[in-house]
């Protein structure tokens, strides 16, 4: 960058050619700066993300969460450039070629994360030799696939609410120590009947307590004529029972990985990390609903070069959550974007 030119600050968009689709990307950078700046790579987390990772639809009629704007711009206000952008296949919020993207692989999401790197790197107002990537829940897992590829010359690696086992041990773990005991509320005599399960729908809920709640209810029932799901009620007597009916059930199909999708075939980060050699540091909410906290700290204590601090009253997003079962996915606070911050200013010192 010449010596009397300044970074203009604020966004730009940038398209990421992803094989045949054209992915908008959001270029953010701090502004009146004469010198190139560090920067990081954003990248989502499961599911047709846009790049501003917007989550859900409020009473408001707004996002319930977009931390990955929130964090882009955040960065850039203390001197940290960033990319963030759209998933293949994805056109913005609730916008979605959906037939195309549920064929795509964790194999697919790494090569764009790699094609958005290679463009930030590209960027002359970006000090090539000071690149972070930040990865939130599946990101993570894509950020450490890229960080152990050496010559991508990669600073450190953030996870938020960071996938760290398998998709299997992931998911288990959320029906566990989140689906059901959010259901035992509602059980009577260990069982559900479909009064106490619309009770259980119609309760204060986070994400994941929810979702196991609209599981117990047949989809394709009217309305106005709700009935159990029959494939959980086996012995078809209108309850549910938690130990013998519904948990076996859950456990048999977390059981065999290999039938539920690339994804859960893929190496977990736990196992990831063992060859990488730069820093990780893990943001992890103690009241994440998603991603328990332990496999947080577990892989921190087994794992050379990866730090966690585990966040009170936050949940996967970061954001407010007075419980796991509560945890909603809100905005990011500021204490985790602090964190963040803190932590990316230190390995630029320390090196």
């Amino acid at each position: 960058m010449p010596d009397n030119a300044r970074t203009r600050g604020g966004e730009e968009t940038t398209l990421l050619r992803f094989d045949d689709f054209v992915s908008r990307g959001l270029l953010t950078f701090p502004t009146d700066v004469d010198q190139p700046v560090p920067a990081v790579l954003l990248i989502h987390g499961s599911g047709p993300s846009d790049h501003d990772f917007s989550f859900g639809i409020g009473e408001d009629g707004k996002h319930i969460s977009a931390i990955g704007k929130s964090i882009a711009t955040y960065l850039a206000e203390h001197g940290f450039a960033s990319l963030r952008y759209n998933k293949r296949h994805v056109y913005g919020a609730r916008d979605c070629d959906l037939r195309r993207f549920v064929g795509l692989s964790i194999d697919d999401f790494t090569k764009d994360a790699e094609v958005a790197l290679r463009t930030l790197q590209r960027d002359p107002r970006v000090r090539r030799d000071q690149l972070f990537i930040i990865g939130y829940d599946e990101g993570a897992v894509i950020a450490t696939r890229l960080a152990s590829q050496d010559e991508l010359e990669i600073r450190g690696v953030i996870g938020i609410g960071a996938v760290i086992r398998t998709f299997a041990e992931t998911h288990l773990a959320q029906y566990e120590q989140v689906g059901l005991p959010f259901l035992e509320r509602f059980s009577r005599d260990g069982a559900l009947d479909l009064l106490a399960v619309q009770e259980a729908n119609f309760a204060e809920a986070g994400v994941i307590a929810r979702h196991y709640a609209r599981l117990l209810l047949d989809r394709n029932a009217p309305l106005d004529a709700p009935r159990l799901d029959r494939t959980v009620d086996l012995n078809r007597d209108g309850r549910i029972e938690l130990d013998s009916e519904l948990t076996p059930r859950i456990r048999a199909f977390f059981s065999e990985p290999d039938k539920l999708g690339p994804h859960a075939t893929a190496a977990a980060m736990s196992v990831l990390v063992e060859d990488l050699s730069v820093p990780v540091l893990l943001l992890h909410g103690d009241h994440d609903g998603t991603v328990p906290a332990g496999h947080a700290r577990s892989l921190a204590d087994h794992s050379v070069g990866v730090t966690t601090r585990i966040l009170a009253g936050l949940g996967h997003t970061l954001g407010t959550a007075t419980s796991t079962t509560d945890d909603a996915q809100r905005p990011i606070e500021l204490p985790a974007l602090e964190a963040a911050r803190t932590w990316l200013q230190s390995q630029l010192r320390d090196n």
